[in-house]
C-alpha cells in the first residue's frame, strides 16, 4: 500500500472513529444495569412473519463486493483509571446472500498500524425459523434484542477459559481466577444496520458485566 493511500486511510479512521469511543470503558452491560445479573439462559424465540419479512428486506442486493473500515478500541487499565488501546482496520470484504434469510460476510482486514492481517468471517441465519449467529443449529441461537427494516440486533453468551496464571482477559478484564485458572463470561451485542449502499456491523463486548471492547464495521459497496 503507497503512502499516500495509508494516509487517507488513516485520516477515514479518525473522522470514523469519534461516535465509537463515545462508548465509555468499564461500564455496565444492559443486563447487568435492569437485574445486576451479569449473565442468563438464552431463550431462543421463534421468528414472527413481520421479523422474517424484515430480515428478507434487509438482506436483498447485498450480494457483491465491499470496502470501507473497521474502527474500535480494547478496555485497559481499571474502572478509576481507564485506557483504550484503538483497533483499526481497512476492510474487503465479500457478501453471500443465501435464500434472501441467510447471509455471510468474509472480511479481509488489513491493519495500518500494526502491519498485521487477518481474515474474520460474519454469518447470520433465519432460515430455519430462528435468529442464529454463526452456526444454523441450537448451538447459535442468540437474544433477539431487536428486528425492524433497517436493523437487526442480538446478544450472546458464552464464557471464556484462562490460564492459571492470568488474572486479565485479552482485554484487560478481571475475571474469576484461582490456582487451577478461571472464566471470564462475555454478553457480545451485535447490531447489524444497513442503508441502499451501506453496511454497519457494531459489536459491544461485556465481560462480566462490564464494557471491554467495541468494533464497528463499516462497508459501502462498490
Amino acid at each position: 500500500m503507497r503512502v499516500t493511500q495509508k494516509i487517507l486511510l488513516a485520516v477515514c479512521f479518525s473522522i470514523t472513529l469519534t461516535p465509537v469511543l463515545a462508548s465509555e470503558c468499564f461500564t455496565p452491560s444492559p443486563l447487568n444495569k435492569k437485574s445486576g445479573q451479569v449473565f442468563e439462559e438464552i431463550k431462543p424465540v421463534k421468528l414472527t412473519n413481520k421479523q422474517t419479512h424484515n430480515i428478507r428486506n434487509m438482506f436483498k442486493n447485498l450480494h457483491g463486493n465491499w470496502r470501507g473500515t473497521a474502527t474500535g478500541f480494547f478496555c485497559l487499565g481499571t474502572e478509576k483509571k481507564p485506557r483504550q488501546k484503538p483497533d483499526n482496520y481497512s476492510l474487503k470484504a465479500g457478501v453471500d446472500v443465501f435464500r434472501q434469510q441467510d447471509i455471510e460476510i468474509t472480511a479481509d482486514m488489513e491493519s495500518i498500524a500494526q502491519s498485521k492481517q487477518r481474515t474474520e468471517t460474519f454469518r447470520l441465519f433465519s432460515s430455519n425459523g430462528f435468529l442464529r449467529y454463526n452456526r444454523n443449529h441450537p448451538a447459535g441461537d442468540v437474544k433477539v434484542n431487536n428486528i425492524s427494516r433497517n436493523e437487526i440486533s442480538f446478544t450472546q453468551h458464552s464464557q471464556i477459559r484462562l490460564h492459571p496464571k492470568s488474572t486479565l482477559t485479552e482485554d484487560g478484564v478481571k475475571s474469576n481466577v484461582n490456582n487451577n485458572g478461571g472464566t471470564a463470561r462475555r454478553e457480545i451485542i451485535t447490531t447489524l444496520k444497513r442503508t441502499y449502499k451501506n453496511i454497519q456491523i457494531e459489536y459491544k463486548v461485556y465481560s462480566n458485566g462490564v464494557l471491554s471492547s467495541v468494533s464497528s464495521w463499516n462497508l459501502k459497496k462498490r
